[in-house]
């Protein structure tokens, strides 16, 4: 038997787990995130931190038993991603915020559909930084891509495509955008292009 567990060093390492049948994996994309343990629970919240209906995305925060109480010296980021449980009278009772965002279907179950620092806001609307750099690897010229989220001067933030060229190979910016647009909605085409000859990377290549 195959069983996924999900959880952080925060949660005590597992948080749930999913056994993965043949069954469960015929209509999904991932293995889902699956129940929570026992004295453990799970929830998806909004930004306001209530509750996301099904099949709404939502981070993925973690209470339980098994919680850590924080970050030691670091105040900080203790209270920005330990939340007080709002779902429970117990005293002492906290969420710990993951920034993964995951959905919970009508079965109870839950799936994995990104990190909060994969997304960003523009327009209003949330963008998978991902899929857009998906439709520029799609064309076969581009090498690599990469899109941030940049604040223009009026502080609103805009989408910036860097890419990467195969050897010999080349497309317009003009081109660029009109594949964009052929295959997402205008709040996810990059305002502006930047070809680059290489991506400056870290020691570990990242």
């Amino acid at each position: 038997e195959c069983f996924n567990l999900y959880g952080q060093t925060e949660s005590v390492i597992d948080a749930s787990y999913c056994r993965a049948t043949e069954l469960v994996l015929a209509d999904v994309d991932t293995v889902p995130v699956g129940q929570p343990l026992a004295n453990t629970g799970l929830y998806v919240l909004n930004e306001q931190q209530q509750l996301q209906p099904y099949g709404v995305a939502g981070e993925l925060c973690v209470g339980g038993k098994g919680l850590a109480l924080g970050y030691a010296g670091r105040a900080g980021l203790t209270a920005e991603k330990f939340l007080a449980h709002p779902f429970t009278e117990e005293v002492g009772q906290g969420l710990y915020r993951t920034g993964d965002q995951a959905v919970r279907r009508a079965d109870g179950s839950l799936h994995f559909v990104g990190r909060d620092d994969e997304q960003v806001k523009i327009r209003g609307f949330r963008v998978e930084v991902k899929e857009v750099e998906g439709r520029l690897l799609a064309l076969e010229a581009v090498k690599a891509a990469l899109v941030l989220a940049r604040q223009d001067e009026g502080q609103h933030k805009r989408l910036v495509g860097y890419l990467l060229f195969e050897p010999g190979q080349s497309c317009s910016l003009a081109a660029l955008a009109e594949h964009m647009r052929a295959g997402l909605p205008d709040y996810m085409v990059p305002s502006a292009f930047v070809v680059l000859e290489s991506f400056p990377l870290t020691a570990n290549g990242t």
